[in-house]
């Protein structure tokens, strides 16, 4: 079974991981990346290995490009930032009515005491969600 072999752009320092042995392309510059002998899961977790890649490989080659490795860089950053906020808020319920994120769940006790009092007429019945902005049930 071949194993997984980190892959170094000399142009601007990416890395990555390959089981092929056929020439692996950097997926930010397209530049032709160097194989190296370390690998893959041995260093995917290990800074100063991968930091290590990056000077023997990148940093000393003449290809490379320290304007070109911190654009990716901040392009890289600012993909990162964008989903984050989009996987924090993707699971908070939202009023239907109004929008607003502002609600409370309508506790069996309260339903019960709501039905209690007005019967078929409680307003509660079925509901599980309160918008504290709106008022509106659902």
């Amino acid at each position: 079974m071949s194993e997984i072999v980190f892959y170094v752009c000399p142009q601007c320092s990416t890395l990555t991981g390959d089981l092929s042995n056929e020439k692996v392309n950097c997926h930010f510059c397209h530049t032709p990346m160097i194989e190296t002998e370390v690998i893959y899961k041995d260093a995917f977790s290990n800074k100063e290995i991968r930091q290590s890649l990056k000077e023997k490989y990148a940093y000393s080659n003449p290809l490379y490009n320290e304007e070109l490795d911190k654009q990716i860089r901040e392009q890289v950053r600012k993909e990162v930032d964008n989903i984050k906020p989009a996987s924090q808020n993707s699971n908070v319920p939202k009023c239907p009515t109004c929008g607003s994120t502002d609600i409370k769940r309508i506790s069996t006790a309260n339903r019960a005491v709501s039905i209690g009092l007005f019967g078929l007429l409680s307003g509660k019945i079925g509901k599980n969600y309160e918008c504290r902005n709106c008022k509106a049930k659902w």
